[in-house]
């Protein structure tokens, strides 16, 4: 840049749009961020943190401002479509761009085109497949990678591994192997290769890989001595030691083992470990056939100890060359050929490859011989061909082969491929011969020649190639003193008899050829050299042609042609059969729709090779023989019809061809015939279309019409442009309609479609000439089959997008225009189409919907306003079709149109089909409010505001990133139409009266979710103006106040069903409240205006609830909050009489307990509507929004609710609660119902609660008392304090934990002295936590005082009692007093409520209360005498467990125990604790026994406090007696309670006696011993009594 400023200035204004859309999409992504986070989802939140990443890294780089300008543009392109294939990924918008970077859009793209994107990449996500006009051409082969990891097993010799591939179940090879050497240790020999060892199996065919099983194999062949012996060294076969010695002789190949695994997805990707297999019993017979058993059955065989191969596969469904350019890290890997070609062969491809399987031999005369077949290459000569023999393409070739040795087996099984490298020319005259010996285990050989031979020729007499397939060769002995190498070919049949090997089969091989240069056909062959045949022989060649595989077809397709087209010039009488072999070549090329690769070899040949320049004059002629018009029906010419229109488009470019290259066109007489041949063709050809009385024709026309837009594509520049549009119009006027026949008439739509999409219909001129043909065949069968319905729709959706995209200016409409005389037939079948109960019956997908409703769509943009006035007018001269009638269709079937919902993501299009519904809407409607029946008026009412709710949930879920489609003024725009239309229904009483109460709730609804405020205050006048409507017809106002409450609850009700309440409601209720305000204040002396008031008031109280709802985060620690929040609404709703509202609420609060697993609070709050009810027997209505309220009696709603709620209790383990509701079904059937098969099911259900109460053992939450200090808490909470119920087994840290979550910024205080004034009047937040314990007023009031009959009760309905229906809780603080200090009150009246007016409730002293306690002194050797408790009693507003899991405290007491009080209490609650254990162990409980030991042993033998012996010598001497003579009752207390004691733990070392497991013993004897001196104390102590 040449100036600074400027620079900066421009490169500012170039980068700033695109870093406002990356900030504004990285903001809404880090939204999305927090709320996977929140919500635990990780995968959602991993995949946004990769996106976020990505996004952050190219915002970087384009604020770097180191790239040029063009760098730049790629940048921003790149980056817009990284946000949108993001955004895609992530389930947000569906965006897509143009070729040239901009938002694609129906007017840039048209709508049809931009619906198919959308539609392919559904498909892509789903997995369902959608029509495209340029399909991904996906590859038909994969390249299977192979890295190997490991191989785990030290045989001691070197290892070869051989992996291939099979199918069949391990039946069948079908690629070279991969040969990988170990050394003697296991290692590569290469050390550069480790973790580098790659193979790839080249070109496996889609069949292959989906269709049949795939397995990976691995042969281990080691190379060493016949038997390995226990104590060999570690050898390599190619180690100095070995090869300077007599051992190398015997070193040969000995199958080892073999691994196998299926290659699925469970394989593919990861690391897969291979065990090896082999013969049980180490038989080697089977090891050919191990992969078969590895398989399948695994009898015959066994798992090699502790010996595996470790791998990596993975596939890649791309071409061989593609797969190199992406992967070129491992480009350098072995390749594997397959055995066969791919199923495509191209031209130029130049392998030639012939394959050799030694697969068994049979030498059952040499008895248990160790065979070792040796394979060499020789020439008729004699000649030994040098290094020509491998396994593979790529591996080192040899000259010699080995096979591997069995040992002691006389019919080896081997099954080993060889690769045979031989030139083309070479390989006639070549032969493999074969030679056997037997490997001697002692390096001693009895005939070094070997005891057999054979050999197989390569190619037969005529020149083939000797055919695939098994060959049976005889083996013979070796002749001795015979020098020459090849004696057995030229020796007779006589001399090679003497030296067969007589009673063996011999040697088996199998063969297969892979060569594009060399054919086992013989018609070929003689085809290709047909000048050297003899005349006769030649047309029985042509005609044996048609016997040739596609295949060597292929491979020679340029000599099959050349030769054919020489024949054709120069043998004019064998014209007829060249032409059918011609029509049998191209047509098993093109016949396949997959073959599209053999379709560009034709196209190449023609193009590059083809030279015939009389071609084209017999292929006319016998093509006008074939098709003409006399011989089409005549049943003896159908085969040769059909394959000359299955090869008619290539008939057609070589007969052009051949034309052009023979100058014909050069002179107007030749132009000219060969014109009028072609015309006679094409005439037939529309002949042949016409016929629609015999069957056997409908293939033949249905071929014609699949390649006729083929035929018109080559006809550019022999005929003019004008007569190829007659030749397309008479075509397609000529093809009849087969009412049977779907497939055909849609290949005559396919054909209409192309017609469309050509060059023709984007010309203005030809466009007019095409245009009442289409049409034509639209209207023809619009109405026919539902498939071709659909084809009809996809016809006029691509004129249309044509239209759209290639005209402008006012060639546009009137192009549009051209197509309204179908507009009726289309709104009729696009009704059809989209109608729910015809789809279902048609079984029409919702995709084909979507194209019906966007092509329908098109149409209605593409009109303007005027149009629909002429058109509308056009209906009224007509006469058949009155004007309303349209337009009550067209609001219908609009209306219908937005009930077949895109999916969410489809911003633009839905905005889009918004806008044109609007558009159509607000042109039509000038009609509508003229003078139009009721009934219009009601379809354009219903059709706005059902649109009007599509656009404002459009609006809430838009994320508005990369997409400026203004929905809001879209929204604006339907709202002043509502306006109007209001407005004009408001002059006419009749219409007015219609729509006054049907728009009262969708305008709510609208006022509600109105993103804008002035969308709300216009809907707000609406709203007005309907009250003022019913205030002038009623003098009232009780409809609309109804109906807005009713409305505004019910949506606030939904709001938090759906996720959590929001301020939507509350907000728009209080904006109403204003709005009504300032519009009636002049009525305050009408009559209505107390009805008003009311109405305004309720909707105020209504909107501050709810608004206080809506505050409150959706988090866990705000449950409670919540609660009291609804419960405050719901007594609301109560008050003003709005019941069905409260019940809803009740359900709603309900289901917040539940997901919070609050199941006893979920019972009571249930209760809440069953108490409403009674058990009459009238009808009740569906409470909507309730499931459990369906249509029923009140009677059985009522039961329904109570048993829903006995199910919660007995969830929360509240069975004395379930009990209780259990019994108020009880007495219903049993004294109102008389249904004593119910009653006597609830008494079993009874029985089974009580069961539960004795039987299971069940845990209480604990309770935490919080104080708040401090001003920055709200006011509902400062200075007050709350007890709140936690959860099971909830510890203080976690409670503690919640509450910091909730209030991060708070202090937490750890003494429980009341703070200092500047906490408590401090602007901070300070919070003290506290676990209490449940109390009862009794403890309260009588210093825990026991009933007579508590210990009667079973302990575990003790302990039920003490944990329920609470609301006083107690905390105990612990403190010591010196005997010379003043003692504190003791046992004062509990206080008066804290609240009293001027006071504190959290540091208030209560009245009558001893002064604070002295400081705490050092404990003293004797602490009973002076420990003191102050005890903190709490008394809550609610009672636990109830609807609330928390209670603000109203009142405080606080009580001084003195030490005699804390003795009696101590003693009393360690035996309740050991007989509650006693009990538990003796029900049969299943509990530990050690707690019970623990507990027996801390009282029989106290380490700390010195036990009976403390308590007797601070209260039980006398002393404390004589020096409180008053308290002498509580003396004797103390003595019963230790008497009690005493005999809980006789009872409960007996318990222990049995209990105690053999280790525990001694303890157990202590403790015996123990027992008896604390009998003795006791004895004492009570003898002083």
């Amino acid at each position: 840049m040449s100036g600074s400023g400027t620079g900066e200035h421009d490169d500012t204004a170039e980068v700033t749009p695109t870093i406002t859309t990356i900030d504004k999409t990285l903001s809404l992504w880090m939204q999305s961020l927090q709320t996977h986070y929140k919500n635990r989802d990780f995968a959602s939140y991993e995949r946004f943190k990769t996106s976020i990443v990505g996004l952050v890294s190219y915002r970087r780089q384009i604020l770097s401002r180191k790239a040029t300008s063009i760098e730049r543009q790629a940048l921003f392109a790149a980056v817009l479509q990284q946000i949108e294939d993001d955004k895609r990924r992530l389930g947000q918008d569906t965006v897509f761009r143009t070729a040239t970077g901009e938002l694609a859009t129906p007017e840039n793209l048209g709508a049809n085109e931009l619906l198919r994107l959308h539609l392919e990449l559904l498909g892509d996500q789903t997995g369902v497949n959608q029509k495209s006009d340029a399909p991904k051409q996906q590859s038909l082969n994969f390249q299977i990678h192979l890295h190997f990891q490991a191989f785990v097993c030290r045989l001691g010799e070197e290892v070869n591994l051989y992996f291939s591939l099979y199918t069949d179940s391990g039946k069948r090879k079908i690629t070279e192997e991969f040969l990988l050497s170990l050394s003697s240790m296991g290692f590569l020999k290469d050390p550069e290769k480790i973790d580098n060892v790659h193979a790839i199996f080249k070109d496996i065919s889609l069949k292959e890989y989906k269709e049949h099983a795939l397995y990976l194999v691995c042969r281990v062949i080691r190379i060493g001595k016949m038997n390995q012996k226990k104590g060999d060294k570690l050898k390599d076969s190619k180690s100095k030691s070995e090869s300077d010695s007599g051992d190398a002789k015997m070193i040969y190949r000995r199958p080892f083992a073999v691994a196998a695994i299926p290659l699925n997805d469970d394989t593919f990707g990861s690391e897969v470990q291979m065990p090896l297999w082999k013969g049980k019993g180490n038989e080697e017979s089977i090891m050919a056939n191990l992969p078969e058993y590895i398989l399948g059955n695994q009898s015959y065989i066994e798992r090699v100890p502790q010996a595996l191969i470790a791998v990596i596969v993975k596939p890649y469904q791309l071409e061989y060359p593609e797969f190199l350019l992406k992967h070129k890290e491992i480009s350098g890997s072995t390749t594997l050929n397959k055995f066969a070609f791919p199923d495509i062969v191209y031209q130029g491809e130049e392998r030639n490859d012939f394959y050799l399987t030694l697969d068994s031999a049979d030498f059952t005369s040499e008895g248990n011989v160790n065979a070792e077949v040796s394979i060499t290459v020789r020439s008729e000569k004699g000649k030994l061909l040098q290094n020509v023999i491998s396994i593979n393409n790529q591996q080192e070739r040899k000259s010699l082969y080995k096979s591997p040795v069995l040992h002691h087996i006389a019919t080896p099984v081997w099954k080993e491929t060889i690769r045979l490298s031989l030139p083309a020319d070479d390989l006639t005259d070549c032969h493999v011969h074969f030679s056997v010996r037997h490997a001697s285990e002692s390096g001693k050989e009895k005939d070094k020649g070997g005891f057999a031979f054979t050999w197989l020729r390569l190619a037969n007499p005529d020149g083939t190639v000797i055919s695939n397939g098994d060959h049976q060769l005889l083996t013979y002995k070796n002749p001795k003193n015979v020098d020459d190498m090849v004696f057995y070919l030229k020796s007779s049949n006589l001399v090679l008899e003497k030296l067969r090997r007589e009673k063996e089969k011999g040697i088996t091989v199998s063969s297969i050829l892979v060569s594009a240069k060399l054919t086992q056909d013989a018609a070929l062959l003689t085809l290709i050299s047909w000048k050297t045949s003899p005349p006769m022989v030649l047309g029985d060649i042509l005609k044996r042609i048609t016997f040739s595989s596609q295949l060597e077809i292929i491979k020679f397709l340029d000599k099959i042609f050349d030769a054919m087209f020489q024949i054709l010039e120069e043998k004019e009488d064998l014209g007829e059969l060249v032409y059918g072999a011609i029509v049998f070549v191209v047509g098993i090329l093109v016949e396949k729709r997959e073959n599209t690769g053999f379709r560009a070899i034709l196209d190449h040949y023609i193009e590059q090779s083809f030279n015939g320049r009389t071609a084209h004059k017999t292929l006319v002629t016998w093509l006008k023989h074939y098709i003409s018009p006399e011989r089409l029906e005549d049943a003896g010419n159908q085969k040769m019809l059909r394959e000359s229109m299955k090869a008619l488009e290539y008939l057609f470019k070589i007969i052009i061809t051949s034309y052009r290259k023979s100058g014909a066109g050069d002179t107007t007489g030749g132009r000219d015939q060969f014109k009028a041949d072609i015309v006679v063709v094409l005439s037939s050809i529309n002949t042949l279309m016409s016929i629609s009385h015999t069957p056997s024709l409908i293939g033949a026309q249905t071929i014609a019409l699949k390649v006729f837009p083929s035929i018109i594509s080559q006809l550019h520049g022999i005929f003019e442009t004008f007569e190829i549009l007659n030749i397309i119009n008479n075509f397609t006027l000529s093809i009849h309609y087969a009412e049977s026949k779907k497939g055909f008439n849609c290949e005559k739509l396919e054909f209409v479609e192309w017609v469309t999409k050509s060059k023709y219909y984007k010309d203005s001129a030809e466009r007019k000439v095409v245009t009442p043909m289409v049409l034509s065949m639209i209207s023809k069968h619009i109405e026919k089959s539902s498939e071709e319905k659909l084809k009809t729709f996809e016809i006029l959706g691509g004129l249309l997008d044509t239209i759209q995209v290639s005209y402008s200016g006012q060639e546009k409409p009137l192009a549009v225009w051209d197509l309204v005389p179908i507009l009726r037939q289309a709104m009729n079948v696009a009704g059809e189409l989209t109608d729910p109960e015809k789809i279902a019956s048609a079984d029409i997908k919702i995709t084909n919907q979507f194209k019906v409703v966007i092509c329908f769509y098109s149409f209605l943009k593409g009109m303007e306003g005027y149009m629909f006035e002429q058109y509308i007018q056009h209906l009224e001269r007509a006469g058949d079709t009155k004007p309303h009638d349209f337009l009550l269709e067209m609001y219908k079937l609009l209306y219908k149109f937005l009930d077949v919902g895109f999916p969410t993501q489809w911003y633009a299009l839905r905005f889009w089909s918004y806008s044109v519904t609007a558009f159509v809407m607000t042109t039509l409607s000038h009609f509508t409010l003229t003078s139009y029946p009721p009934t219009v008026w009601d379809s354009l009412f219903e059709l706005l505001l059902s649109l009007l709710r599509a656009c404002n949930n459009l609006s809430r879920t838009k994320s508005a990133v990369t997409i400026s489609l203004n929905s809001t003024e879209l929204e604006m725009n339907l709202i002043k139409l509502l306006y109007m239309m209001w407005g004009q229904a408001a002059k006419d009483s009749t219409l007015e009266a219609r729509f006054q109460k049907t728009l009262v709730e969708p305008v709510l609804e609208m006022i509600v979710f109105s993103q804008e405020n002035s969308q709300k205050i216009l809907l707000i006048q609406i709203l007005i103006s309907l009250i003022e409507a019913e205030i002038k017809s009623s003098q009232s106002v009780s409809f609309i106040s109804t109906k807005t409450l009713d409305v505004l609850d019910r949506m606030s009700n939904s709001q938090n069903k759906s996720g959590g309440q929001d301020s939507n409601v509350p907000d728009a209720a209080a904006l109403i409240v204003d709005e009504l305000d300032k519009k009636f204040k002049t009525l305050e002396r009408h009559k209505v205006y107390p009805e008003l008031a009311k109405f305004t008031k309720n909707l105020r109280e209504l909107a501050g609830l709810l608004k206080e709802l809506s505050t409150l985060p959706d988090e866990e620690s705000y449950e409670d909050e919540r609660a009291q929040g609804t419960m405050k609404l719901m007594n609301f709703l109560k008050v003003i009489g709005r019941d069905e509202s409260y019940v809803r609420y009740v359900h709603l609060l309900t289901e917040q307990h539940l997901e919070a697993k609050n199941y006893i609070e979920a019972g009571r709050t249930l209760l809440l509507h069953a108490n409403m009810l009674n058990w009459d027997d009238v009808l009740m209505d569906a409470v909507p929004g309730v499931n459990q309220c369906p249509e029923e009696s009140m009677a059985v709603r009522k039961e329904n609710l109570i048993r829903l709620a006995i199910e919660y209790f007995e969830k929360g383990e509240d069975w004395e609660s379930a009990i209780q509701q259990l019994e108020t079904l009880r007495q219903f059937f049993t004294q109102d119902a008389y249904d004593y098969r119910n009653g006597s099911a609830i008494l079993k259900k009874q029985a089974e609660m009580y069961d539960n109460i004795v039987d299971k053992e069940r845990f209480f939450p604990p309770y935490f008392r919080v104080a708040f200090y401090g001003k920055g808490f709200p006011p509902n909470l400062s200075g007050k304090e709350f007890i709140y119920r936690g959860k099971n087994l909830e510890r203080t840290d976690e409670f503690n934990a919640k509450m910091t979550k909730k209030f991060p910024n708070a202090e937490y205080l750890t003494s429980t002295e009341i703070p200092a004034d500047s906490i408590i009047n401090g602007t901070g937040q300070w919070l003290l936590i506290t676990p209490v314990l449940p109390s009862s007023p009794k403890e309260m009031e009588k210093n825990a005082a026991k009933e007579s009959n508590a210990r009667k009760k079973n302990y575990k309905v003790r302990e039920y009692e003490a944990n329920s229906n609470l609301n006083v809780f107690v905390y105990n603080k612990p403190y010591f007093i010196r005997k010379s200090q003043p003692k504190p009150a003791a046992a004062p009246a509990p206080s008066q409520p804290a609240s009293a007016e001027g006071s504190n409730p959290l540091f208030d002293a209560n009245e009558g209360s001893a002064p604070p306690e002295p400081a705490a002194k050092p404990a003293p050797q004797n602490d009973f005498e002076d420990l003191w408790i102050k005890k903190y009693f709490f008394i809550t507003s609610h009672v636990f467990p109830g609807i609330y899991r928390s209670s603000e405290v109203v009142k405080r007491a606080e009580i001084n125990t003195p030490p005699i009080d804390n003795a009696i209490s101590t003693v009393s609650s360690k035996t309740d604790e050991i007989d509650t254990m006693l009990n538990k162990h003796l029900s049969g409980e299943k509990i530990n026994v050690n707690g019970l030991t623990s507990s027996l042993n801390g009282v029989l033998d106290p380490a700390v406090n010195g036990g009976v012996g403390n308590y007797q010598s601070a209260f039980l001497d006398g002393k404390f007696e004589k020096a409180n003579p008053g308290e002498k009752y509580k003396v004797e207390e103390l003595r019963a309670e230790l008497s009690r004691q005493v005999e809980v733990l006789e009872r409960g070392v007996d318990v222990h006696a049995v209990l105690v497991s053999d280790e525990m013993r001694k303890l157990h004897d202590h403790m015996v011993t123990q027992l008896g001196v604390l009998k003795s104390k006791m004895a004492v102590i009570m003898a002083k009594s």
